[in-house]
């Protein structure tokens, strides 16, 4: 059961439970109703509605964080055992609130604990990778046994798409104050890598995209090449690897054909042909620095930060990430750069409590082409990341 909620401030945001828009959308997944709505006026991100009353006063990012609350959970030291009617219980109960108000932290799983008047963040926008996570059913969609799901938690999949994604500018945040902040909610231990342990050997491992992902692309054309004992398969048009399988003792059109047949099976209307690794648009992507000819991951800073899986996993499924970016801003980006700085690259005050994770930002870190895509809509209750997610625009 969820636990009791924070006393929330009345803000403006949206948690709309709309369609993700078409040029974003792949097969959501469903979800438990969201808990422990909050009451009060909003304001959609979706619109723009008029403005709360003056009773509901927005906190204001720059002069001061959001209002620390009497907590709804009484401290521990309020539960010692004092006779009912005594003045010292009494005294014992208003110090003890009192001071639980002031200097209230939320504790995580480590030894870190994370103010809840909040952070100020440069890195706002990585939490609307919270969206790309829902419109992919990730972690679930990836394997049917669920191995995935129990290695790689959604606050994982989130750090380390967002490391990705900012490319050369990381170094202008490696200090931001939203990579502590992930790594405390994924419970993981301050300097511990993000690890995907329990897969088979590299030269054995599969990698496919899961064929709900590919069906809002309808027909397809791909182009099938064999390095060494593997086949790769890709997306002619979109230009993204969509397979990269081991032959095991199969020969090439054997494995070409049984790998585009259960992709048809799957629903996928899929033709294919030989084509030539050297000339493939691939090397012509944005992902080109970050993948070998093979689409192999470099070693590079990455790997402080996330084991040798978890770098093999998302050396094959950013392309298709990439992809699904593009498209839902309507642009093509040359450079991975400007979609970083466009999506993840917004100031704001991250608060965190046990239930929810708010971000906080002015009007002017609203983007049109992000609203449009649908990436800073509320993504409310995410049962994998067990929080309420919501962003507030002031």
């Amino acid at each position: 059961m969820l636990p009791v909620g924070e006393e929330q401030l009345p803000v403006a945001s949206a948690h709309s439970n709309d369609d993700v828009p078409p040029a974003a959308k792949l097969e959501p997944s469903s979800s438990p109703a969201e808990p422990d709505e909050r009451s009060g006026e909003r304001v959609s991100a979706q619109s723009h509605g008029p403005a709360i009353s003056a009773d509901q006063e927005l906190v204001q990012l720059g002069s001061r964080g959001p209002e620390v609350s009497v907590p709804t959970e009484l401290p521990e030291a309020f539960h010692e055992v004092q006779h009912p009617g005594s003045e010292a219980s009494m005294q014992l109960a208003v110090s003890a609130v009192s001071d639980e108000t002031k200097t209230r932290e939320f504790e995580f799983g480590g030894p870190k604990a994370l103010s809840t008047d909040g952070v100020a963040t440069r890195l706002g926008g990585v939490l609307y990778l919270i969206n790309l996570l829902i419109w992919l059913n990730l972690p679930h969609s990836w394997d049917d046994d669920g191995k995935f799901a129990q290695q790689m938690s959604g606050w994982a999949i989130v750090e380390a798409l967002a490391r990705v994604l900012l490319g050369d500018l990381y170094e202008q945040y490696r200090h931001d104050p939203i990579w502590e902040t992930l790594v405390l909610l994924d419970r993981r231990e301050p300097g511990r890598s993000i690890a995907a342990s329990g897969m088979s050997l590299e030269e054995e491992r599969p990698f496919r995209l899961p064929a709900s992902w590919l069906k809002r692309f309808g027909a397809v054309v791909w182009s099938v090449f064999q390095h060494d004992e593997r086949l790769l398969l890709y997306d002619d048009a979109a230009e993204f690897l969509v397979a990269d399988v081991p032959l095991r003792g199969r020969t090439f059109f054997e494995a070409a054909h049984a790998e585009v047949a259960a992709y048809s099976d799957a629903g996928l209307e899929v033709s294919w042909h030989i084509g030539d690794l050297v000339r493939t648009p691939f090397m012509a992507s944005g992902w080109a620095a970050f993948t070998t000819l093979t689409g192999e991951w470099e070693k590079n800073w990455l790997s402080a930060y996330m084991s040798e899986e978890v770098l093999w996993w998302l050396g094959r499924v950013m392309g298709f990430v990439y992809c699904v970016l593009e498209r839902a801003l309507g642009e093509h980006f040359d450079d991975a750069a400007r979609l970083a700085e466009l999506v993840l690259c917004r100031h704001g005050q991250l608060v965190v409590s046990r239930t929810h994770v708010d971000l906080y930002m002015s009007m002017e870190e609203i983007s049109i082409a992000v609203r449009r895509a649908g990436l800073d809509r509320d993504p409310g209750w995410v049962p994998d990341l067990a929080r309420i997610v919501y962003f507030h625009f002031d």
